[in-house]
């Protein structure tokens, strides 16, 4: 069971860290998942990103409920793999350029299809160290 929660934070953490450099904070499950579809649409192989972020995150509730298939566990085990490689390697500064309007409320995160129900709110001097890398963030989801 326990390794059905480190697929999902792993997943969870390499998305964190991609927004860290843009100075926005996920800071639940809705938000890192809307920012983790956006993202991935920036990808050459974005359905794969977007299917391994949602099995992981099921796997996240297995923990919590119990359950899961081991072929399944393996499975997600190359998935993740994958994502881990794959995901710092979208266009930072495309993603930035298009979430910007959200952000700036220029557009509606609710006509988005990755970013419905997603919030940006204004963080104030907030600073968070993720594996000895302190970032200061601008905003939280």
């Amino acid at each position: 069971m326990m390794a059905s929660e480190l697929l999902w934070a792993c997943c969870s953490f390499v998305v964190k860290k991609f927004y860290a450099e843009m100075g926005i904070l996920p800071r639940s499950h809705h938000g890192s998942l809307g920012l983790c579809l956006f993202a991935a649409g920036f990808h050459k192989d974005s359905s794969a990103l977007a299917y391994t972020f949602l099995k992981a995150e099921g796997f996240h509730r297995l923990f919590y409920c119990g359950g899961g298939l081991l072929e399944d566990l393996e499975d997600a085990l190359h998935r993740v793999k994958y994502f881990i490689e794959c995901f710092p390697q979208i266009d930072l500064h495309a993603v930035r350029d298009a979430i910007q309007p959200f952000i700036d409320g220029k557009l509606k995160t609710k006509d988005d299809k990755c970013l419905r129900g997603v919030s940006f709110r204004k963080f104030y001097n907030y600073e968070e160290e993720l594996f000895d890398t302190t970032y200061k963030f601008k905003y939280f989801v």
